[in-house]
C-alpha cells in the first residue's frame, strides 16, 4: 500500500464498501464510466454540471437512471454522437471518455467549439493508434489522463485530492459505488464478471476468517526428455537461439534448428558452441520452414535414429514495415510465408508425432495492431487461430504473444 496517498476510512462504512471510493472519487473530474464514472457522476452534479452518460448494457444504463442521470445512450451505438448534439442544441463542454476506436471520433463529433475532450482510456494510447486531426478544426483540446500515472508521479497532489475526497464522503456529499464482494476462493468467479463486462460498479474480493483459500502451489518444470529432438523454425538467432539455449537448460540433448542460412547465421558458430559445451547435440539445417519437404526429413530422420521430435518452437519470422499502399502482393507473401504457412507445414508434417509442446512465438501486434505492421500483425492472429484449433482436437498448441523486445538475442525463452 503507498501510504503517501492513504488516509484513515471514513466513519461509518465496511472496509469493502470503501474499496469503491479511492479510484472513483479521486477520479472524479476525469471520467464517466460505470466503475469510475460514478465518482465522476457524483462530482458533476456537485458542481451543478448537467450530465449525459452513455453505457453498453441495458442493466448499466438502468442503473445510470437510477443515479440520476437524466439523458442515457448506448455506447455500443455510434450514433449517440448526433442524439447528444440534438439534446444539446449543438455539443457539450467537456467529453469525458474512455471508449475505444471509432468512438474517440464520435465523441470528439459531440464538442461545441474550443471545448475539452478528456481521455481515459489505455486502449489505444499504448497501441499507438492514430488520431484522425479534422475534428480539431474547432479548436479543440484532447487530454490524456492516466489516473495510476498521477497518484505515481505526483503523490502529495493525490494525497491532498484523496483527503478531500474522503471528506465528502464523510459528510454524505459523495457516496460509495454499488459493489458485489467475492470470497477470495470464488476469485475466478470475480475475473470472469470483470472480462465479460457482467459487473456493475465494483467487483471486491475479500477474505472470512473461517472459509479457507485453496493454494495452488507452482509445479516444478519436468526436465526434458533428453532422448528426444526439439525443432526450432528460426532457432538460429534471436528469440530461437534464446529458445535453444532455454530448452538445453531444462534437460534437453538434441536439437533440430532451422534456419534459412544455417550455420552461416551470424549468431550461429557461438550458439553451437556454446550448446555443444552443455553437452546437447545441435544440428542446423540451412532451410526455409517453408519448405515441405525438408521439414518432412527432418522429422524423419530423427525418428529413424531414434530420438524422435517430442517439441516444436515456431519462432521464425520476417519483418518489412511498411505502410498499407506502398506494400506490393510480392512483400505481403514474404511477411505471411514464414510464419503462416511454415506454422501450417510443421502442424501437418508433425501429426503423427506425440509431441509434448508445439509453441508457437506471435506477437501483442495480434491483438491490437501496429503501424506499418498489417501483414505481420495477420501472419500472428493466424498463429493463434492455429493453436486454438490444435488444442480443440486435443493436440499441444500455444501462441505466446511476445511484447516488444529490445535484445531479442538474449532475452529468455520462459
Amino acid at each position: 500500500m503507498l501510504t503517501d496517498v492513504s488516509d484513515d476510512l471514513p466513519r461509518g462504512l465496511r472496509p469493502t464498501t470503501t474499496t469503491s471510493i479511492p479510484k472513483d472519487c479521486h477520479a472524479s473530474p476525469f471520467d464517466l464510466r460505470l466503475q469510475v464514472g460514478g465518482g465522476s457522476l457524483r462530482y458533476a452534479r456537485h458542481i451543478g454540471a448537467r450530465v449525459i452518460a452513455t453505457a453498453g448494457s441495458p442493466a448499466k444504463r438502468d442503473l445510470l437512471r437510477a443515479l440520476g442521470v437524466e439523458h442515457v445512450l448506448n455506447s455500443r451505438d455510434l450514433s449517440f454522437a448526433h442524439d447528444v448534439r440534438k439534446l444539446t442544441g449543438g455539443g457539450v463542454d467537456v467529453v469525458l471518455n474512455s471508449l475505444a476506436g471509432e468512438a474517440i471520433g464520435r465523441g470528439l463529433e459531440c464538442l461545441r467549439l474550443g471545448d475539452r475532450f478528456v481521455e481515459l482510456g489505455k486502449r489505444d494510447i499504448y497501441a499507438n493508434s492514430p488520431l484522425l486531426l479534422r475534428p480539431f478544426r474547432n479548436n479543440l483540446s484532447y487530454h490524456a489522463v492516466d489516473i495510476t500515472r498521477l497518484i505515481a508521479d505526483t503523490p502529495a497532489e493525490a494525497a491532498a485530492a484523496f483527503a478531500t475526497v474522503t471528506g465528502r464522503i464523510t459528510d454524505g456529499t459523495y457516496r460509495p459505488l454499488p459493489h458485489r464482494a467475492y470470497l477470495a476462493g470464488r476469485v475466478a468467479e470475480a475475473l470472469s464478471s470483470l472480462r465479460h463486462s457482467r459487473h456493475l460498479g465494483k467487483v471486491v474480493v475479500t477474505f472470512s476468517g473461517t472459509e479457507p483459500v485453496e493454494v495452488h502451489q507452482r509445479a516444478d518444470h519436468a526436465p526434458l526428455d533428453p532422448a528426444a529432438t526439439y525443432l526450432i523454425s528460426g532457432g538460429l538467432s534471436g528469440l530461437g537461439a534464446a529458445t535453444a539455449r532455454h530448452l538445453v537448460d531444462r534437460g534437453a540433448r538434441h536439437l533440430a534448428l532451422i534456419g534459412r542460412r544455417g550455420a552461416g547465421s551470424p549468431e550461429a558458430s557461438a550458439l553451437l558452441e556454446d550448446l555443444d559445451r552443455q553437452g546437447a547435440d545441435a544440428v542446423a539445417h540451412a532451410a526455409d520452414v517453408t519448405d515441405r519437404q525438408v521439414i518432412t526429413r527432418i522429422v524423419r530422420e530423427a525418428a529413424e535414429q531414434g530420438r524422435p521430435v517430442r517439441g516444436i518452437v515456431h519462432a521464425a519470422m520476417q519483418l518489412d514495415d511498411a505502410p498499407l499502399d506502398e506494400l506490393t502482393p510480392d512483400r505481403i507473401r514474404r511477411v505471411l510465408a514464414a510464419k503462416v504457412h511454415g506454422a501450417r507445414i510443421l502442424d501437418e508434417v508433425s501429426r503423427d508425432c506425440e509431441l509434448d509442446f508445439f509453441v508457437a512465438y506471435s506477437s501483442v501486434a495480434a491483438l491490437v495492431g501496429n503501424l506499418h505492421q498489417a501483414p505481420y500483425a495477420a501472419a500472428n492472429l493466424y498463429l493463434e487461430s492455429l493453436m486454438r484449433r490444435r488444442r480443440a482436437e486435443g493436440r499441444p498448441g500455444l501462441a505466446l504473444a511476445w511484447g516488444g523486445i529490445s535484445t531479442p538475442a538474449t532475452s529468455p525463452a520462459r
